[in-house]
């Protein structure tokens, strides 16, 4: 998915466009808007709090909150492709 959007809106260029592209870019997944943060910290990573951040990416009210995860599978980072050069 990360790729597609890259193709679709390219590569930021800076720290702030991506940590927008992150937040902006959005998909709709079996009726749900997501974001690559809704996906990652959201679902994926149990309703983590993202970097950077200070509550976690659902709220409570949120009814996205029942796609999360119950637990994080500690090996969920080797899935991952954030589309970095590091990953």
């Amino acid at each position: 998915m990360i790729k597609y959007a890259f193709i679709k809106v390219g590569i930021a260029k800076t720290n702030w466009n991506r940590g927008l592209f992150f937040k902006t870019v959005k998909f709709n997944i079996g009726g749900v808007i997501l974001s690559f943060n809704d996906l990652e910290n959201g679902i994926i990573r149990a309703n983590g709090t993202p970097p950077y951040a200070l509550k976690p990416q659902f709220d409570k009210k949120d009814p996205r909150l029942k796609l999360a995860l119950e637990k994080v599978d500690c090996r969920i980072h080797f899935a991952l492709n954030c589309g970095a050069k590091s990953c």
